[in-house]
This record gives structure tokens, C-alpha cells and sequence, in this order.
């Protein structure tokens, strides 16, 4: 016994060392490097949280009572997706976070991501559940800084690290630089449906989680219809700058402001650099981080961007746009706000991180979730999470918080296709589960701010300082209303049977609706509970009212494109307007 003793106490050392300085982790590479020597130190006879077990150390148990408590308030437990191959393409935070929740219901989780580095500064605004959801798995453990700053908020990649370490500690497994290409059916009645990544590598899956962007890939492949957002005629840009300790940083407060309401301090800013901007945000994290809508014909006259251009897209490319003068105009914002001259920028992948983008067209999913049933009857459930279901809408912050809500939704629906027997349920089966899934995206879908998600923390009656999570996979417990909207029955159009390899179609030169009517809307610059924008089939509708009608939509093209036709059109000011102009021409 002795001996034992002695053997335990070296490899119990080697593994805490292994394990700080996997805390102490800070790109995706060496988050994984330091796994790989964590897993060593482990040994082949032990597994990682086994080998942690073992330590007598506060922060390892800390985050151990965490881990081991991710799925304790579901009915099944650890149980649910039990020999349940899943796959998520893309390693945002909504990707990850569904990859850890479907591990913790017993599934076997491969994530893959195309990018070798976690480059995103940008900081997120968190809202309340989301940020007890990060709490419960162990935000505070792995990132002790959270919260310090006054507000509860966090760049993206430093999320992207906190859900990475996560989710290599409870089992699942990375591949980097594994692009998604294609869905293989199967080709015989023993087999499964695969994914194939990267350059000749097929991985078999019961499910395919896609997490990769707006422009998703994996939505494409299995045929998801998409539809746009237009907001209103500015252009987004984005910077951040780097951010030291001292006292003179720490001092500035950070803040958010629309036109509406500080029209003398914007009236400023377009004296003092020739801007006409609508929204404003200056927010700190790791990095000093700005975000903000201009008007396209200010930055023109700025030099910002060198011409006019028929459409947003070649408004914005890389050709058009003044990287001199955007650094000129990021370093007199970064003044404005009490930064110090000469300060530097944060880099991002390409150089230091300054973004210009077309804020006029944001592409969504039509539904989250998709079954595709080959000739053979096998079937692989699609769904699709973050961006790649429901674009992004940076002034009111949903982009992550709605990720982390859609990576409940997509577990919700890998569990309710394992109760039902994806092989053997009918037809009518899976379309009433899909229609169920459909209704609870269009609840998380149209949320604008928090107000319509449940509170997902109560006090612990042990009072150990950890919060108990109220949210779980049953969406009830999540969104306080599902089922209002008057959602059209999409169960029979979300069951697909297929024949062949199912090819993402090209997508060169085609980001979205260029020349369809660009749509305004009252009070463009409100960043309140309403979204600045409509939807294309808000506007146009088919002949009995009930949705868009595509035969209606490709009527009204512009031909001279989006800006021409809204320079051409000053009167339109409103959806009314646009409506008018639409349909009654």
C-alpha cells in the first residue's frame, strides 16, 4: 500500500501541472497541446477526469462540480444520446456549447474547425440566462476575470477558449483544418450516413450539428431554404484597439448611443470626422472594442470608402475601402472615448482588427432543424446553430446569446429523435417532432432582447456559491412563449428523402439578395426591443396572405441595385412606404 502511495503521489503532481498549465492555455493551439500533455500525464489506463479526480486541489474541484452536474436537471440523464454519432462543423460558441450539452446525454461528439486560430476580439453582450448558463459549466474557473469590469461580457474568443476546454474535458474530440465538403447517403442498408471534411477523411454521424457561419456550408448541403433581413442603408464597422492595466484605461466607462437620442454628440462626431453615424459602442474586455453604423454616403465623402457602387457587397470589398483613412478615423474615435494617442491596435488574422461590412442583408435559416432519409431508410437529423440558423443582429447583441439558446433547441431535437427511433419512427412521426422543433426556432428566432427568455438560475440551499441552472432541454423552461407565433406547418417539408450526395451549391457571388429591394423601417436608428429591419415576407406576401411568395419576390428587382434604387427613392422612410412602393408600382 505503501508503494502505491509513493507511485500516486508523482503522477498525481505531473497531472496538476499538466492541468494549470492547461488553464493557463490561451490560443486554440496550445489549449490543445496542453490537453494532449494532460491526457499523458493521465496515462492510457486512466481517463482525464478520472485522473482529476484523484487531486486534492480547490480549483480542480471547483470546476469538477461543475463538469459532473452539466446534465443532472435532464429526465435521462447521461443516457439520452447514448451511441448517438454527432458531428458539429464549426467551433464557435454555438457549436461548442451544443457539442458539450450532447456529450454530457452520452453522445460521441466530433467538432471540426476549418481555422487553426481564435481570432475574434469583438466582446459580446451577455444576457442574464446565458451568462448563468457559462456559469454553471464553469466560466468563473477557467476565466476569473468575468465580471469584474462591471458588466457581465466577453470577447468571443476567449468564450471560443472557455467552451473549448470544456468540451475536450468531457470527451469530445477536435479536428482543425477539417473543412467541411460534403453529406455522403449511405450506400447499403448496414450503413450510416457520413460527413466528408477536409482532404479525403469521412466521418460517420447519426447527426450533423452546423455551426459555421451565416453563409453555412452544412445548411446549403442539406437544402435548408434561407431567407434575408434588410436593415437599414449604413455600414457597420468594427475595431479594437489593446488594452493595458492602468489607471487611466480603467477609468473610462464604457457606453452605447443612437442617434435618436444624442443627436448634438453625433452632430460632433460628423463635424470633427465627416461620419454621419447612427449607432455607437465602446465596450472593454481583453481589448478596447468599437462598433458602429455609418451612413455609406458619409463614408464616401470621408474617403473612407473610394466610390459608389451598384451593390453592398462591392461597397465594401477590399478594393473599395481606405485602410489609412479607416485608421485615421478608429484612432480619432478611440481619442474621443479617453484613449491615448498612438495606442495600438489589437491584431486580428489578417493584421491589426478593423472590420467594414454590409450591414443592408443578413441571411437566416427558414427552420433549425432537418431529417434527410436515404433510399435505403437510414436517416441523419440536420441542425443548425448560431449564425448558420439565425443571423446575427450585433446593436441588440443576439448573435451568441441566441447561439447558446439554439444549442439547447438542436440537443432538444437530437433527444427527441432518439426517443423516437430515427430508424424505425413514421413519417408522421417525425414530421409532428420537426414541426415542434420548427415552432420553438420562430420563438427563438424573433426574441429581440432577454425580456423573452426564463430566469435559468435559482440559490443554492447548500449555499456553496454555485447557482442551480433552471434551464434544460424542454424548451418551456427556456422561452415563455412558444407556439404564439402562428408558425405555417413545416413538419412534411423538413423530411427529405435523397439519392445522392448531398454538395453544398456554389455560393461565389451570391451573399445575399443584391439587387431585391433594400427595405427601410421607422426609426431606423432605435437599438430598443424592436429590430431595426423586416423580413422580405413581411412585405411581400402571396395571394391568400399566409407567407412570401417567391414568384412576387423575383418580380420586384431593382436593376440599378440596392443604393442607386435608394437614392432614387428618398420618400421611402418606412415599412408603409416600402410597401407602397413595392406593390404599387
Amino acid at each position: 500500500m505503501a508503494d502505491s502511495a509513493r507511485e500516486l503521489a508523482p503522477r498525481q503532481a505531473a497531472v496538476l501541472a499538466a492541468f494549470q498549465a492547461f488553464l493557463a492555455a490561451d490560443s486554440l493551439l496550445d489549449s490543445l497541446a496542453a490537453f494532449e500533455a494532460l491526457a499523458e500525464a493521465a496515462g492510457a489506463s486512466s481517463s482525464v477526469m478520472h485522473a482529476l479526480q484523484e487531486l486534492n486541489h480547490f480549483k480542480v474541484k471547483q470546476l469538477l462540480s461543475h463538469l459532473t452536474t452539466i446534465s443532472e436537471n435532464e429526465k435521462n440523464g447521461s443516457t439520452a444520446l447514448e451511441g448517438q454519432r454527432i458531428v458539429v462543423v464549426g467551433a464557435g460558441p454555438g457549436g461548442l456549447r451544443s457539442a458539450i450539452q450532447a456529450r454530457s446525454l452520452g453522445a460521441q461528439v466530433t467538432v471540426l474547425e476549418m481555422r487553426p486560430r481564435f481570432t475574434r476580439h469583438n466582446v459580446l453582450k451577455l444576457w442574464p440566462g446565458v451568462v448563468d448558463d457559462l456559469l454553471g459549466l464553469g466560466l468563473k474557473v477557467l476565466q476569473p476575470k468575468f465580471g469584474t469590469t462591471g458588466s457581465e461580457k466577453i470577447s468571443i474568443r476567449r468564450l471560443q477558449l472557455v467552451l473549448l476546454k470544456i468540451a475536450l474535458l468531457v470527451g469530445c474530440k477536435m479536428c482543425l483544418e477539417e473543412p467541411f465538403r460534403c453529406l455522403l447517403p449511405p450506400s447499403g442498408e448496414r450503413d450510416l450516413w457520413r460527413i466528408a471534411c477536409g482532404v479525403d477523411r469521412e466521418l460517420e454521424c447519426d447527426v450533423v450539428v452546423g455551426s459555421d457561419g451565416e453563409n453555412s456550408m452544412v445548411a446549403r448541403a442539406a437544402g435548408f431554404d434561407s431567407s434575408f433581413t434588410q436593415f437599414s442603408k449604413t455600414i457597420g464597422i468594427t475595431f479594437n484597439f489593446e488594452k493595458s492595466s492602468s489607471a487611466e484605461e480603467t477609468r473610462l466607462k464604457e457606453f452605447s448611443r443612437s442617434r435618436q437620442f444624442f443627436q448634438s454628440w453625433f452632430s460632433e462626431v460628423e463635424q470633427k470626422t465627416g461620419v454621419s453615424l447612427e449607432n455607437f459602442v465602446y465596450f472593454k474586455d481583453e481589448t478596447h472594442y468599437f462598433v458602429m453604423a455609418a451612413s455609406y454616403q458619409s463614408l464616401i465623402a470621408a474617403g473612407i470608402l473610394k466610390e459608389l457602387r451598384k451593390t453592398p457587397r462591392e461597397l465594401v470589398a477590399s478594393d473599395n475601402v481606405d485602410p489609412l483613412a479607416v485608421c485615421r478615423f478608429a484612432r480619432h474615435m478611440a481619442e474621443l472615448v479617453g484613449l491615448p494617442k498612438g495606442i495600438h491596435f489589437a491584431q486580428g488574422a489578417r493584421g491589426p482588427d478593423i472590420g467594414v461590412f454590409d450591414f443592408t442583408a443578413k441571411r437566416s435559416s427558414q427552420a433549425s432543424a432537418k431529417v434527410l432519409e436515404a433510399p435505403s431508410g437510414q436517416r441523419l437529423l440536420v441542425t443548425l446553430v448560431g449564425d448558420a440558423a439565425v443571423a446575427p443582429f450585433w446593436p441588440l447583441g443576439t448573435g451568441a446569446n441566441k447561439a447558446i439558446l439554439g444549442a439547447y433547441d438542436a440537443c432538444h431535437a437530437m433527444v427527441c429523435m432518439a426517443k423516437k427511433g430515427a430508424s424505425r419512427a413514421s413519417p408522421e412521426q417525425i414530421q409532428a417532432a420537426l414541426q415542434r422543433q420548427y415552432d420553438i426556432f420562430v420563438t427563438m428566432k424573433q426574441l429581440a432582447s432577454a425580456s423573452g427568455t426564463r430566469p435559468n438560475a435559482a440559490a443554492d440551499p447548500g449555499n456553496s456559491g454555485r447557482r442551480n441552472k433552471s434551464w434544460c432541454l424542454d424548451p418551456e423552461t427556456r422561452y415563455c412563449n412558444i407556439g404564439l407565433s402562428m408558425s405555417p406547418e413545416m413538419g412534411s417539408s423538413l423530411h427529405v428523402p435523397v439519392g445522392e450526395a448531398m454538395l453544398p451549391y456554389p455560393h461565389d457571388g451570391e451573399a445575399g439578395p443584391d439587387l431585391l429591394d433594400v427595405m427601410s423601417c421607422e426609426n431606423e436608428s432605435m437599438l430598443g426591443s424592436e429590430v431595426m429591419g423586416v423580413m422580405l415576407e413581411d412585405v411581400i406576401e402571396d395571394g391568400d396572405g399566409h407567407g412570401p411568395s417567391a414568384t412576387a419576390a423575383a418580380s420586384y428587382v431593382v436593376p440599378e441595385g440596392i443604393l442607386d434604387w435608394l437614392a432614387a427613392h428618398p420618400h421611402v422612410q418606412s415599412t408603409a412606404d416600402l410597401r407602397e412602393a413595392i406593390l404599387g408600382s
